[in-house]
């Protein structure tokens, strides 16, 4: 037995016997796949984990916009349904400023609603259809999530990319000097600030909302971004 257990010393250049090598180099690699395994386990449980407490702050969003929702247009329909028209132009003004972007959605709604037949009711019935009419002649209302602003086109396009693997559109605006990475557009601010929630979580904890129709009320399409004028 000595002879044999000298004879793989040799073997092995006087060290370690070969068999206790292999072993010991199968059981680091199994340790380093463990530790990769445990990391990789752990990052997923944070990711679930942040995706979780995102989906939890859009249902309380939700859930506030709902009930705040409700309450405007308990208060804004009976004035907007008034007998005298300048109660229906202030319930209009406030459609306006409350629910900006959502106005003709509410007003065809008001428009389906059962009411007794009466002058007053024409009148307000004439009312809604000419605000009906304005509305959609409007622009369509647009609003985006800017994220960043940076003085060279390659960085904004980084964070672009970076928007993209997070299931979001993004495009680069130039104003004043600066490429500006926006999210969006969306249809409605409400839209707009739910989609915010994700952003701020997982892009950038400064982004803000505004109204593309206002920020950049002249575009014009450049080589790989949009310059406001």
């Amino acid at each position: 037995m000595a002879d044999q257990a000298s004879g793989e010393a040799k073997k092995s250049g006087g060290g370690a016997p070969t068999w206790l090598v292999i072993v010991t180099a199968v059981l680091s690699a199994c340790s380093a796949l463990a530790v990769a395994y445990i990391g990789l386990a752990s990052k997923n449980i944070e990711v679930d984990a942040k995706r979780d407490e995102i989906a939890a702050e859009q249902a309380r969003f939700d859930a506030d916009e709902r009930r705040q929702t409700d309450e405007s247009l308990k208060a804004i329909v009976p004035m907007i349904l008034s007998s005298t028209d300048a109660e229906r132009q202030v319930g209009l003004a406030l459609l306006r400023i409350l629910h900006r972007g959502r106005e003709a959605e509410v007003l065809t709604a008001i428009q389906s609603l059962p009411v007794e037949r009466s002058s007053q009711n024409a009148e307000a019935a004439i009312t809604l259809d000419r605000a009906v009419r304005l509305l959609r002649a409007e622009p369509t209302e647009r609003w985006v999530i800017l994220v960043g602003a940076d003085k060279a086109l390659d960085a904004a396009k980084t964070e672009v990319e970076k928007a993209k693997a997070n299931g979001l559109s993004a495009q680069v605006y130039q104003k004043e000097g600066w490429f500006r990475t926006a999210i969006g557009p969306f249809p409605t601010r409400p839209d707009a600030d739910r989609a915010a929630i994700a952003v701020r979580a997982s892009i950038a904890a400064d982004a803000y909302v505004n109204r593309l129709n206002s920020w950049c009320a002249q575009p014009q399409a450049r080589d790989g971004y949009t310059e406001c004028r």
